[in-house]
C-alpha cells in the first residue's frame, strides 16, 4: 500500500442555523514490510541469529533481540514487529526449527597395557572425528594415560560428542642378567626378575637348569600382577669342545721309556704324573686320559692305553768255576733268541782264558729283551804237592758255593772247615781215591781256613768266599 493524502471538509451549523466549513488533510502513511528471514532448521544447542528487515527498529518475541545470537532449544515461530521512521508498524514470522543431537557412544572406559594396540569404535552418527590421531576403527598403540573425544555427525548434519578414557598401565621391566658364555654339555640357568611370572621359548623353564646344544637367543616374557607383559632377550654362546687326541694305543715293554703327545687344546694334563712329549717309564698295562683346555677355557680328554709285556726271564746258567784249558758251553733259557757278549755263541762250547762276566741277551715272541749274567772263573788248579809226591788240588779260590778237593793217590784223613776265630764250621772224611767237594752257599762273605788232616800231616791253607 502507497502513502495516500486526503482532505475532509466539515461543515459546522451553530444553534442559529448560521454554517462555516472548514477542512483537514490526513495523509495515510503505508506500512512497512518487515521480513524476519528465511526459516531455519539448526541443531540443538547451535546458536541462531534472527535479524529482520524493513523497518527502523524490531520487537521480537520469546525474548528475542533482533541480530543477537541465543540457544534455540526446541521448534518454534518467532514473531517480530518492525516499526519504521512514521511510527508504523508490521510484523512477521520466522520458524526455527531444532533437530534433536545425535547419542554418541565412545565405548567403554579402557585400562590397558602400555604399548597394547586397541580400538575405538564410537557409534550413534554416521560419520567420526576423533581427537589425539584416532581414527574410528582403526587400531593404535596406547602409549600413556589419556581421554579421547569423537565428534559424531548423523545424516542430518548433526553432532555430539563422547569421550573415553583410556587408563594405560606400564608395563614391567624385566631384566634377565648378562648374555652367557659356556662349553658344549654345560648346563645353563637363565632366571627372569621384574615380573610375577615367566615364560621362555624353547623349552626353557624359568630358574631351572638346562643343557643348551647351540648358540641361541632366548626369549622370556614377563607378566605382572596386572596382566602387563614385557619381554627380553639373553644369548647363550655355546662354545664347542676342543677336539683332543691323546694318540693311537701302545705296546712296549718292561723298563721301555715312552712318550705320550696329545694334540687339539691349547693346554694339556695327563692323569698319572704324565707330562705332554715327555717321555717316561710306565710300569704296567695301564689307560691313560689327557684332558685339553681350549682359549675359550672349554676342555675335553681323551684316553689312550699302554700295554707293557712283561720281560722274558732269561736265565744265563749257573756261575762256573774251570781250570786253565777247560771248555765250557754257555747256554741260555727264557726267550726264542739270544745273544751274547765276548763272541759266546749260545749253546756252542768254547775255552775261556780269564775269569770273566758273561752276558746273554734274549728276546720274546712280543720282542722284549732281557738279559742275565753269569760268571765263568778260572783259577789256578795246580793245588799244594807234598815232597812224597802227593798232589792236593783245592778249587775254586774265591769261593762261590762249592769247594772241590782232588787228590793224585789214595789217602787218609778228614777236611776242616774253619773260620778266622777257628771255630769248626764242616768236616769233611777222606778215604778213598775220588774228588770231594764241600758246600759252602750258606757262608757269609769273607775269610775262611782249610785245615787237612792227610795221612798224618796238617796242612792249613786260606780261602775266601766270595760275594
Amino acid at each position: 500500500m502507497s502513502t495516500t493524502t486526503q482532505t475532509y471538509t466539515v461543515t459546522g451549523v451553530n444553534a442559529n442555523g448560521c454554517s462555516n466549513t472548514d477542512q483537514v488533510t490526513v495523509t495515510v502513511n503505508a506500512l512497512p514490510t518487515v521480513d524476519a528471514g528465511i526459516n531455519q532448521t539448526v541443531c540443538a544447542g547451535s546458536s541462531v541469529v534472527l535479524s529482520g528487515s524493513g523497518a527502523s527498529s524490531y520487537t521480537w518475541n520469546n525474548g528475542v533481540i533482533n541480530s543477537v545470537a541465543f540457544l534455540s532449544t526446541t521448534t518454534q515461530t518467532y514473531t517480530v514487529t518492525g516499526v519504521d521512521v512514521n511510527g508504523c508498524s508490521n510484523t512477521d514470522q520466522v520458524s526455527i526449527t531444532v533437530n534433536a543431537l545425535p547419542n554418541i557412544y565412545a565405548g567403554n572406559d579402557q585400562t590397558v597395557c602400555f604399548g597394547t594396540m586397541i580400538t575405538l569404535t564410537a557409534f550413534g552418527g554416521t560419520t567420526y572425528n576423533w581427537n589425539n590421531g584416532v581414527t574410528n576403527s582403526v587400531p593404535f598403540s596406547a602409549n600413556a594415560s589419556q581421554s579421547y573425544t569423537v565428534t559424531g555427525v548423523n545424516s542430518i548434519g548433526c553432532s555430539n560428542t563422547d569421550q573415553v578414557t583410556i587408563t594405560v598401565l606400564p608395563v614391567p621391566i624385566i631384566n634377565l642378567g648378562i648374555n652367557q658364555t659356556v662349553c658344549l654339555g654345560e648346563s645353563v640357568t637363565l632366571s627372569g626378575s621384574g615380573a610375577n611370572s615367566y615364560s621362555w621359548n624353547n623349552g626353557v623353564v624359568n630358574a631351572s637348569a638346562f643343557i643348551p646344544l647351540v648358540t641361541q637367543i632366548y626369549t622370556c616374557v614377563g607378566v605382572d600382577v596386572n596382566g602387563c607383559q614385557n619381554t627380553n632377550q639373553v644369548t647363550v654362546v655355546v662354545n664347542p669342545l676342543p677336539i683332543v687326541n691323546a694318540g693311537i694305543d701302545q705296546t712296549t715293554c718292561s723298563g721301555t721309556a715312552v712318550v705320550l703327545n696329545a694334540t687339539g687344546a691349547n693346554s694339556l694334563s695327563w692323569n698319572n704324573g704324565v707330562i705332554n712329549g715327555l717321555y717316561f717309564t710306565p710300569s704296567a698295562t695301564q689307560t691313560y686320559q689327557v684332558t685339553g683346555v681350549d682359549a675359550n677355557n672349554c676342555s675335553n680328554s681323551d684316553i689312550v692305553q699302554i700295554t707293557v709285556n712283561s720281560l722274558p726271564t732269561i736265565s744265563a746258567g749257573n756261575d762256573q768255576t774251570i781250570c786253565p784249558g777247560v771248555s765250557v758251553i754257555l747256554s741260555a733259557t727264557g726267550g726264542i733268541n739270544y745273544q751274547w757278549n765276548n763272541g759266546v755263541t749260545n749253546g756252542n762250547s768254547f775255552i775261556p782264558t780269564v775269569t770273566q762276566s758273561y752276558i746273554a741277551s734274549g728276546s720274546d715272541n712280543n720282542g722284549c729283551t732281557n738279559s742275565d749274567t753269569v760268571i765263568v772263573t778260572v783259577i789256578d788248579c795246580t793245588g799244594l804237592e807234598e815232597q812224597d809226591g802227593l798232589q792236593v788240588s783245592v778249587y775254586p779260590n774265591p769261593i762261590q758255593d762249592v769247594l772241590f778237593f782232588e787228590f793224585n793217590e789214595v789217602i787218609s784223613g778228614g777236611i776242616e772247615l774253619l773260620s778266622v776265630e777257628g771255630k769248626l764250621i764242616s768236616f769233611l772224611e777222606i778215604n778213598e781215591l775220588e774228588a770231594y767237594q764241600m758246600d759252602l752257599t750258606s757262608l757269609t762273605f769273607g775269610p775262611y781256613f782249610i785245615r787237612m788232616n792227610i795221612n798224618g800231616q796238617v796242612k792249613s791253607l786260606k780261602v775266601i768266599k766270595a760275594n
